[in-house]
């Protein structure tokens, strides 16, 4: 409850408006219990991340057993995302203002440890699927390109288009683009295709793949969407 009550302080009033005191006098807790918990407002900030990492790679987790060809994990990964921003909103709002914040110094060794390791399985979960590509031969780009390469080309995307999402709205809405969930997947596609991933999107119907993971993998969880 009291990271919940943060979280959404946070969304309304920003970093600056955050503070461990004003914390306190939201809730039914008194400033020492609140110090307690948390050694500064950084520790806090990186309680929330860690909240939210773990939700959304607990979701990447089931969308890469996804039974699959390589580049259908990514579109099930995509789909992990898209649902991550639906069920979670405040999370994945909350996600990109953190991530601007200054944690390394204040916040606690230990919460700093956890978001590190949560980070680490999630890339460790990425590039597992793009050095499998290279084994099974479906991805045999230039020599330069190596799969920590093309992983970090993936977050970049990703990441890119959901910072541009919720930052430049008005922008983006010019271009006719309404959804960004759609648009960002059909970037990820054309990237693949660049490097030619197969099989490519001349070959292969990728809606069909994300359908399939909705029903096969979060049918339960789309439902709660009323979006089965």
């Amino acid at each position: 409850m009291l990271l919940n009550l943060a979280r959404t302080m946070l969304i309304d009033e920003g970093f600056t408006g955050l503070t461990l005191e004003r914390l306190a006098d939201a809730s039914e807790y008194s400033k020492g219990t609140i110090y307690q918990h948390f050694s500064a407002k950084e520790d806090l900030i990186a309680a929330l991340a860690n909240q939210s990492a773990a939700v959304r790679f607990s979701l990447h987790k089931r969308a890469s057993l996804f039974p699959g060809k390589t580049r259908e994990k990514i579109v099930a990964l995509i789909v992990a995302d898209e649902l991550f921003s639906l069920l979670h909103p405040h999370h994945f709002r909350s996600e990109l203002v953190i991530r601007m914040a200054n944690l390394q110094t204040r916040a606690s060794s230990s919460r700093m440890e956890k978001m590190q390791d949560i980070e680490g399985h999630t890339v460790e979960l990425v590039l597992g699927i793009v050095n499998e590509a290279f084994v099974d031969g479906n991805l045999s780009p230039a020599p330069w390109c190596t799969p920590e390469i093309i992983t970090f080309g993936l977050f970049s995307l990703v990441v890119g288009s959901q910072l541009g999402h919720l930052n430049f709205c008005d922008m983006i809405q010019r271009l006719g683009i309404t959804q960004s969930n759609p648009a960002i997947r059909q970037n990820v596609e054309t990237y693949l295709d660049g490097l030619g991933w197969k099989p490519l999107r001349s070959q292969w119907d990728y809606d069909l793949t994300a359908q399939r993971v909705r029903k096969e993998v979060f049918a339960d969880d789309f439902q709660r969407l009323g979006n089965p």
